[in-house]
């Protein structure tokens, strides 16, 4: 009897530990890249790690809209609108205030995305730095902001 239990209980304990799940957390090797999303009328613009929450910054916007602008760094642009609210949102995941801000979709540095070397931004402490946008991430751009300046809704 045990000749045959013993070998059972190893299969049962081995399919245990196979099927255990795991959280899926990025790949510390990925590479940052700009990818390009909808939901519903609402289009979505990010640099970041593909399917991950790990991102940069995300632009989005609906057509006839202005950009919504979301992350730790923000467009180097003085026509960045700091939404008026009494209370920032609270990000679910970092725990930090979420900055609402706003510009328009004819932005200069969203220009220089979608024809130059990358996307100007400024971080949190005022240092400055460039997001890199090789042919595919100003073409993302391009379809991006061409969604933004559809009038269909």
């Amino acid at each position: 009897m045990f000749r045959f239990l013993l070998p059972a209980a190893a299969l049962l304990a081995t399919l245990a530990m196979a099927a255990r799940t795991e959280p899926h957390t990025a790949d510390p090797g990925a590479t940052m890249t700009w990818t390009l999303s909808r939901e519903g009328n609402l289009a979505k613009l990010a640099f970041g790690v593909p399917d991950s929450d790990h991102l940069a910054v995300m632009l989005t916007c609906a057509p006839g809209g202005t950009v919504s602008v979301y992350g730790p760094v923000r467009p180097d642009s003085p026509a960045l609108l700091q939404a008026r609210t009494v209370k920032a949102p609270i990000d679910p995941l970092s725990g930090e205030h979420l900055a609402n801000a706003r510009m328009p979709r004819d932005d200069r540095a969203l220009a220089q995305l979608t024809s130059g070397a990358g996307l100007p931004v400024v971080n949190e402490l005022d240092e400055r730095s460039l997001i890199p946008a090789d042919g595919a991430g100003r073409r993302l751009a391009r379809t991006f902001l061409a969604h933004c300046a559809s009038a269909r809704t």
